[in-house]
C-alpha cells in the first residue's frame, strides 16, 4: 500500500493489453516491485512456504494459507488468547494494549472482527483491580468511550502509579526516619543522630562497669561483707527469723528474689538497687 502496489497483489489492477508495450511494462514493473516485496519480508529460514511464486498474488496466497488460515480452529486459538489476556500489575500498560490489538487485527485478517465497543469490553475486563477506580468512572459514560479515550486514560492513569510509586510510603518513611535521626540528640553522650539506647560510649561504659576489678565491683563485694557481719553481729545462728533475714538479704546477690507478696517493707543489699527501685533499708 505505501508503494501503491496492492491492487497488483488483491487483483484489483489487471494487466492492460500486451499490445499496449508501455503500460503493459509499467504494469510488469510494479508487479516485479510488489513480489520482491513479499519476498524480502519474508524471514530467510521461511522462504520454503512460498517456493519461487513468479507473481505476487501466487506469492501472497501461500503466505496467507500458512499463517492466516480462516479456518474455525484459528477462530478458537485467537480468541482463547484474547480471553486470557491478562494484565499483571507491574506490567506494561502499553505493551499489553499492543498485544491486545495484535490479536484483534489478526481476527480481523480471517474473517472474524472484534467491533470497537467489545475491545473496550475486553481492554477493561483484562485489568487488575489496582485500575478498578478508572474503570468505575468510565462505567459511570452511559455509552462505551472510544478505545483512543480508554488507552489515553490507561496510560494517564500508569503515569500517576510510577509518581506515586517513586514519592510512596517507603521512601517517605526513609525520609522521615533520616530527619528524625538528625534532629534527636542522645541523652547520655550529647551528640546529635542516635538514641541513648543505640549509644555506642554507653555501651562502652557498661561494658568497662562488668569487668572484675572495677570500682562497681568492689562496692558489690562490700555490700555483701558488710551483710554478712551484720548477720553475724545482730543475730543467733540460732534464730529462726535471723536466718530468714540473712537469706532475704543474700539472695539478690546472685541475681535472684525471695518475694514475699504479703510483706509490709522489702529488704535489699544493693544500695544503687534501692535507689532505682524505691526499696528502703
Amino acid at each position: 500500500m505505501k508503494d501503491g502496489l496492492w491492487g497488483i497483489v488483491d487483483g484489483s489492477d489487471i494487466a492492460p493489453n500486451p499490445e499496449d508495450a508501455e503500460k503493459h511494462a509499467k504494469f510488469v514493473s510494479r508487479r516485479d516491485r510488489a513480489l520482491a516485496l513479499i519476498v524480502l519480508s519474508v524471514e530467510p529460514s521461511l522462504l520454503y512456504l512460498i517456493g519461487n511464486p513468479k507473481d505476487p498474488v501466487e506469492g501472497w496466497k501461500k503466505l496467507l494459507d500458512t499463517f492466516q488460515r480462516k479456518t474455525w480452529a484459528n477462530k478458537l486459538e485467537l480468541r482463547r488468547k484474547l480471553y486470557t489476556l491478562r494484565l499483571k500489575d507491574g506490567e506494561s500498560i502499553q505493551q499489553h494494549i499492543k498485544a491486545m490489538t495484535e490479536i484483534f487485527d489478526s481476527l480481523a485478517v480471517i474473517g472474524d472482527p472484534v467491533d470497537e465497543e467489545d475491545r473496550v469490553v475486553h481492554l477493561l475486563a483484562s485489568l487488575p483491580e489496582s485500575f478498578n477506580m478508572l474503570v468505575t468512572a468510565l462505567e459511570a459514560n452511559p455509552e462505551v468511550p472510544k478505545m483512543e479515550t480508554v488507552t489515553e486514560r490507561l496510560l494517564h492513569e500508569e503515569r500517576k502509579m510510577k509518581d506515586r510509586e517513586d514519592t510512596g510510603p517507603a521512601k517517605l518513611k526513609a525520609m522521615t526516619a533520616k530527619s528524625q535521626k538528625r534532629k534527636f540528640t542522645c541523652h547520655y553522650c550529647g551528640k546529635p543522630g542516635h538514641f541513648r539506647r543505640n549509644c555506642r560510649k554507653l555501651a562502652a561504659d557498661n561494658e568497662k562497669k562488668d569487668k572484675p576489678g572495677t570500682k562497681e565491683k568492689e562496692k558489690h563485694k562490700a555490700n555483701q561483707a558488710a551483710t554478712l557481719k551484720l548477720e553475724e553481729d545482730s543475730y543467733p545462728s540460732s534464730d529462726g527469723d535471723a536466718l530468714v533475714a540473712f537469706h532475704a538479704l543474700s539472695a539478690n546477690s546472685g541475681g535472684n528474689w525471695i518475694v514475699d507478696s504479703g510483706a509490709t517493707c522489702h529488704m535489699c543489699n544493693n544500695c544503687e538497687i534501692q535507689v532505682l527501685t524505691g526499696l528502703k533499708k
